[in-house]
């Protein structure tokens, strides 16, 4: 771009010329965007694939055979999913009320399949509805009126 951009402003083309440079240098840089891009799609291989793996790997918890000893570089392998199971269905459980602020631990240790003892389920969202349920989430209404 910056070549074509130098050789713009040297020299007086004529509207057609200027017009089938521009043409080729986008020509150019389509090409090489569609290499790019096919050169990541083979280094990542099938993406379809790649989620299946991800989705897997996140599903099954952590990974003892882990070499690199960084839970960073290991992987979707956590026990979140399993947290975010035993919340929903505590959630499902106690819909209206919930089961009362910081409980999840007690709950994931009853209904968990994981080896950890977590305090709350690792999402915000799902620790206020498992902990106050729908009423602690419509609760900007009081007595007096909205807040």
């Amino acid at each position: 771009m910056a070549l074509g951009a130098a050789i713009e402003s040297r020299l007086a083309l004529s509207e057609t010329s200027a017009r089938r440079i521009r043409r080729g240098i986008g020509a150019v840089a389509m090409a090489t965007l569609v290499a790019v891009l096919a050169g990541g799609w083979i280094a990542a291989g099938n993406p379809v694939s790649r989620l299946r793996h991800g989705w897997d790997s996140f599903k099954a918890g952590y990974v003892a055979t882990n070499t690199t000893g960084s839970r960073l570089t290991s992987g979707l392998g956590s026990d979140r999913y399993d947290f975010y199971r035993v919340a929903l269905n505590e959630f499902v459980a106690h819909p209206l009320l919930g089961i009362g602020a910081d409980n999840f631990q007690e709950q994931y240790l009853a209904h968990g399949r994981g080896d950890e003892t977590p305090h709350y389920p690792h999402s915000v969202e799902l620790r206020t509805l498992v902990q106050t349920g729908l009423v602690g989430r419509c609760s900007r209404w009081s007595a007096s009126g909205p807040r």
